[in-house]
């Protein structure tokens, strides 16, 4: 029996399975929910585990570097009744970027803080990071006690 997307389009090219609703039921239910279905029964939960949504539907960001759906994908493109602009979802924006550590650290500014004592007078503090060489490996970076956090 041949595949149909779940939205309605007649592609030729790979289908994603609906993610499993009780491992993952909060993208299991926003993935039916842009198919345009309803969950009101437990039928409807095996009918949507048995449907596909083509890869038209998704974003280069939901996709891993090999090329399979990350953990957070959400159909986001040419649904149906929507225009072609990327429908963005709370979870999409929460997916942290790689972060650079050498660019982080060296990115600290120095800063003064305030600390108050039980005598109500106040102490400045300057907290000035340490400069990240090159050869400091991340583990080095990790070992050594700052007062800052990774």
């Amino acid at each position: 029996m041949p595949k149909r997307c779940a939205l309605g389009c007649s592609n030729k090219t790979s289908y994603h399975q609906f993610p499993h609703p009780e491992k993952n039921p909060d993208r299991f239910k926003a993935w039916v929910h842009i198919a345009g279905g309803k969950l009101d029964s437990p039928a409807d939960y095996e009918l949507y585990r048995k449907k596909v949504i083509c890869d038209i539907h998704f974003t280069d960001r939901d996709r891993n570097r090999n090329n399979r759906l990350n953990f957070l994908a959400v159909p986001s493109l040419h649904l149906p009744g929507k225009s072609d602009e990327v429908v963005t979802s709370e979870k999409i924006l929460l997916v942290p970027e790689p972060v650079n550590v050498e660019s982080s650290l060296a990115a600290l500014k120095p800063t003064l803080t305030g600390k108050s004592n039980d005598d109500d007078t106040s102490e400045k503090v300057l907290l000035i990071p340490e400069p990240v060489n090159k050869e400091n490996s991340l583990a080095t970076l990790k070992s050594t006690h700052h007062m800052y956090c990774l």
